[in-house]
C-alpha cells in the first residue's frame, strides 16, 4: 500500500506497477539494464513514465497522496538482484 511504483518481472515481461495502475514493457531477460522512473506532480493521469536503457516503456497513472517516498529492492526465492549505482534527482 505504500509503493508509488515498482518494476518486476512475471517471467515474460518487465512491468511497472502501483496500487493505482500498471504497464507492461519489454520482454524479460538476464541482461544488466539502466532503469529510470520519472514521476510528474499535478495531474495523476499518465504521471509515471518508465525507461529501460533509455527507451520509454510507457506510462501509468500515479497514485495520489503517496509522498514522501523511499527506495527499496528485494528478490524472491533464488533470484539475486544486483545494484551497480543509484541516482535520485528532483526539481
Amino acid at each position: 500500500a505504500d509503493e508509488l511504483a515498482w518494476i518486476y518481472t512475471d517471467g515474460t515481461n518487465f512491468t511497472i506497477r502501483s496500487d493505482a495502475d500498471s504497464d507492461a514493457g519489454a520482454a524479460d531477460d538476464t541482461d544488466w539494464h539502466v532503469w529510470k522512473i520519472t514521476v510528474k506532480i499535478g495531474s495523476a493521469t499518465d504521471a509515471v513514465e518508465w525507461f529501460i536503457d533509455g527507451t520509454s516503456q510507457g506510462k501509468m497513472d500515479r497514485k495520489t497522496d503517496e509522498w514522501p517516498v523511499s527506495f527499496g529492492m528485494y528478490a524472491h526465492t533464488t533470484n539475486r538482484p544486483g545494484l551497480a549505482w543509484l541516482h535520485f534527482s528532483y526539481s
